[in-house]
């Protein structure tokens, strides 16, 4: 059997979390970008980041079965693509599950076109592979597909933060969505972008809860992750907890330390453009300024408080810590709505 890959860019992963860059789908624009030949050099994996809401939405999944990991892979839905494709001027089309299993080979053929064409197809509905251990994790994560074999009878996606490629079938059960890129349009100014991302900031912070009501957003997200630690959420016995193929201190509290501190970490790189794109806006940097330096103080307390990346079974079992670190967390929804009101000038 031959398989067929696209070649004339190299695979990288698609996120890398030593650079602050753990959200997997601006890692996925970021590629097809690259693969499409598009010239400007800002539509970079911070761009997308800002666009798509990811550096401004805390989420919390009150759902065990579940797992999300940033705003972009839990809220998946036409308006953030059609946000994002605007945002560098490409038409796309978006395929729900109910749209494209009712008529596979057709699917199928317009996949493999989009790769002989060198363009990768963007879909949603992967769980988390570790190629090293064999495990997977129910993570509906955002994937670039990019290979297939056997007359895509097989296709295969890119990893996350590898380049070991990923086999999969549209026989697998599991909702996949995917993307693929249309025709160039006229793009906006990158400026009118940064300030127009800014100013929907707030309103994006605001959405309400999906996924049949686990997953929350913004300050209820914040809300509920305190609520977590001060009721029975993170009672579990050891052997659950150190599973191999559970991770459950990463998936069920880590991930949403990660989703923080990345987002604190994001705004030198997204709001700080922004503003340098928009003179105008000069006058909020200050402002903001401060209200991130309170942001980076409570993160200090958090890890201060044991409630860090590396939080341990002993501390999520600890009534009293647990207390401790979601008091902490309650203080953020104060100072990110500051945030707000100032994005609110704009």
């Amino acid at each position: 059997m031959s398989r067929t890959l696209i070649h004339h860019v190299p695979i990288h992963p698609l996120q890398y979390p030593n650079q602050g860059q753990n959200y997997v789908f601006n890692g996925c624009m970021k590629f097809l970008m690259e693969c499409i030949g598009e010239q400007n050099e800002q539509y970079d994996y911070w761009f997308f980041s800002a666009v798509s809401g990811d550096s401004f939405v805390q989420v919390f999944n009150t759902d065990k079965a579940k797992w999300s990991t940033c705003f972009s892979q839990a809220k998946f839905d036409c308006q953030l693509i059609q946000r994002v494709f605007d945002a560098v001027g490409y038409h796309f089309e978006h395929l729900a599950p109910e749209q494209w299993q009712g008529d596979k080979p057709s699917t199928k053929a317009k996949i493999m076109e989009s790769i002989d064409r060198g363009i990768p197809v963007i879909a949603k509905g992967f769980h988390c592979h570790n190629t090293d251990n064999g495990w997977e994790l129910p993570t509906d994560e955002v994937s670039c597909v990019i290979g297939y074999e056997d007359d895509g009878q097989t296709f295969y996606r890119m990893n996350e933060e590898d380049t070991n490629l990923v086999a999969f079938t549209l026989d697998d059960p599991l909702p996949y969505q995917f993307v693929f890129t249309g025709d160039r349009k006229e793009a906006p100014p990158l400026a009118s972008v940064y300030r127009d991302t800014l100013a929907r900031a707030p309103i994006l912070m605001q959405t309400p809860p999906c996924g049949d009501g686990h997953i929350y957003f913004g300050n209820p997200a914040f809300a509920q992750w305190a609520d977590a630690l001060e009721g029975d959420f993170y009672h579990m016995d050891r052997e659950e907890f150190e599973a191999a193929d559970s991770i459950a201190a990463w998936r069920y509290y880590c991930v949403y330390v990660c989703i923080l501190s990345t987002n604190i970490y994001a705004k030198q790189h997204t709001i700080d453009r922004a503003i340098r794109q928009n003179p105008a806006l000069a006058p909020l940097a200050p402002l903001i300024e401060r209200e991130y330096t309170e942001l980076q103080r409570l993160e200090q307390e958090l890890h201060a408080a044991s409630g860090r990346f590396n939080v341990t079974y002993e501390v999520l079992q600890d009534a009293q810590k647990c207390r401790q670190i979601a008091q902490i967390i309650r203080q953020f929804p104060n100072i990110l709505e500051h945030v707000c009101a100032i994005f609110s000038q704009i």
